[in-house]
């Protein structure tokens, strides 16, 4: 228990949003950032609960749905949105499989961290390569 708790004080130290989610793409948890962020009621809810841009919430659950079926990561994927006083915001997710004993994805890891390098002009979201 010692060491669990060495990690959710890691997780919670950090100012990216770290997140977990199930095979259906429900949220299951997150760090202490993103739950401030968003509120913890974003517990047990999918992307199409919680983001009033449907269009942003759809892709995100593309990519979600890309991570789970694949069992493989998706980095550097680039998106924008606003922050709760309207300002724009862009960030850069990477999102990991979550794996059982026998190698079958049972869900997702993510972290998502502000794009520094952000251009004006740079499509609203994408997949760097």
């Amino acid at each position: 228990m010692e060491d669990l708790k060495k990690v959710e004080n890691t997780v919670n130290s950090v100012d990216a949003f770290i997140y977990w989610k199930d095979a259906e793409g429900v949220m299951l948890g997150g760090n202490k950032a993103i739950l401030e962020a968003f509120g913890k009621d974003m517990i047990g809810k999918k992307n199409s609960d919680y983001f009033t841009d449907t269009e942003f919430g759809a892709w995100i659950e593309k990519i979600d749905h890309q991570v789970i079926s694949t069992g493989q990561a998706v980095l550097n994927i680039h998106e924008s949105g606003q922050d709760d006083q309207g300002n724009p915001v862009r960030v850069i997710s990477n999102k990991y499989p979550i794996k059982d004993a026998n190698g079958k994805t049972i869900g997702l890891f993510g972290v998502t961290t502000p794009d520094l390098h952000a251009k004006p002009g740079e499509p609203k979201f994408y997949i760097k390569e």
